[in-house]
């Protein structure tokens, strides 16, 4: 999920994907690096949280482990 989509934003849909469907992952992929980014990601319900430019190690490693029922 980009957290800068138009008219609903990243946070808002994942808040409502998570409210709706409690059991989809979502794993926010956002430039928006600051600490008060991860927790505004954290309260939308997102199971994940990566910051661009994307390690794709870390995007591998994020899927896998989502995947693997590791979420959260």
């Amino acid at each position: 999920m980009d957290v800068s989509l138009p008219r609903l934003d990243g946070w808002g849909a994942t808040l409502r994907i998570k409210t709706e469907a409690p059991d989809l992952l979502v794993v926010i992929v956002t430039a928006h690096a600051f600490p008060a980014d991860r927790v505004h990601a954290e309260a939308a319900g997102a199971d994940r949280y990566i910051t661009k430019p994307v390690d794709p190690r870390e995007l591998l490693r994020v899927v896998r482990e989502c995947a693997s029922g590791g979420a959260t």
